[in-house]
């Protein structure tokens, strides 16, 4: 009879444990790109993902930028993963760039924010040496 109570303890006991070793890893960048749509989450994925500068989180950094009506620190942290030079001593702007091309030629006029966006944008397409990136008639 005593086997019967003890057995659903036991089992909640296991779950608890289980579940405690499904948390996130914080040094994965899939962690903090699975942040990026929380608001809350968003500032500290930022600064996560800066400090990791995995390229994976390139492309949905730059999402996260036009849903958010390309605010200036997502930017700035697509830009920081993108220019990180890795052990080979290469960049990894192959797929920020797209964004940085909607920020040099969507920005607006009015805005210092979107101008200085703009600006830093047009330096990491510099950075990227990449000849496409710049139409010649």
């Amino acid at each position: 009879m005593r086997a019967r109570t003890l057995a659903p303890w036991l089992l909640a006991v296991a779950m608890t444990l289980g579940s405690a070793g499904c948390e996130s890893d914080p040094l994965d960048a899939q962690t903090w790109i699975d942040k990026l749509d929380d608001r809350k989450e968003l500032p500290e994925a930022l600064r996560r993902l800066e400090r990791l500068k995995d390229p994976r989180s390139i492309k949905p950094l730059g999402e996260t930028w036009k849903r958010l009506n390309k605010q200036s620190s997502v930017l700035r942290a697509l830009i920081a993963v993108a220019s990180h030079v890795d052990e080979k001593g290469k960049a990894q702007f192959k797929d920020a760039i797209p964004y940085l091309i909607i920020a040099v030629k969507d920005f607006d006029q009015g805005s210092g924010r979107s101008i200085d966006d703009a600006v830093a944008a047009a330096a990491a397409l510099g950075a990227s040496k990449d000849p496409g990136t710049i139409p010649v008639p």
